[in-house]
Order: C-alpha cells, then structure tokens, then sequence
C-alpha cells in the first residue's frame, strides 16, 4: 500500500494531499522523517541528520524507511522536492531560479536535469507547457 502512496505522490499530474500520506504511513520514525522533509525541504539534509532525529544510525534508518515507503530516504527527499518544485511552477510566478532554492537544490544544471528526469520536460518547458494548458 505505501508504494502505491509513493507512486500517486511521485508522478501524478496535480498536487497530492501530503498529510494523507502522513497518516498512512505506519512507522512513526518514516513518519517524523516525512514529515520533517514536508515542513522544510528547502533545508539541506542528511540521511544522519535524518537518523539522528529518530535516534537510529543511518544504515538502520536507511533500511526502516525504504521498506516502509518502498523508497530510499534521499531519494524521497528528492521526489519532494521536485514535485514542489513542480507545484511551485504550475501556482507561482517566481522565476525557475528562485523555486529551485525554495525547494532546496543548490545546483542549477542538477536540479534541470533531474526535473526534466522525473517529468520529461525541463523546468521552463514545463512551465510553458502549463501556460499553454491554462485558461
């Protein structure tokens, strides 16, 4: 069940209801963890920063949290970040450049290739794309 919560947040066209998520995830370590990563994504984690908050080393953090949400931790992380980014680009007039910092990437070309990676189209496309999809 918690893949298919995952994959409906991952990829779906329009935004997710992220506190139904929260309630449907068992653990309450994964669920301190998602929920840290929802609140502040923009934050620069660490899987240890992650293991630390629910007092598990990372490699036992690591292994709780995929088997709960079928995913690794970093990589959920990720996930989130670009689906916000994505909201942020479909809802919002700031430029590519400022969402990429509300979400927390650094990195420009990271966060162009792994947007285009996970939705097919780079950011500015997209965002062209859903202009043009708008009323």
């Amino acid at each position: 069940m918690q893949r298919q919560v995952l994959s409906a947040f991952a990829f779906a066209p329009f935004s997710i209801n992220t506190s139904r998520i929260l309630n449907e995830i068992q653990d309450s370590r994964v669920r301190t963890v998602v929920a840290l990563i929802q609140d502040g994504c923009e934050r620069p984690f660490t899987l240890t920063h992650f293991a630390e908050a629910v007092n598990l080393t990372p490699e036992h953090f690591c292994r709780i949290f995929t088997r709960q949400m079928g995913i690794a931790p970093l990589k959920y992380l990720k996930l989130f970040r670009l689906q916000s980014a994505r909201q942020l680009l479909e809802d919002s007039h700031l430029t590519v450049k400022q969402i990429m910092f509300s979400v927390g990437f650094s990195d420009e070309s990271h966060f162009v290739r792994d947007f285009e990676n996970q939705f097919g189209l780079s950011p500015v496309r997209y965002r062209e794309f859903q202009t043009r999809l708008s009323p």
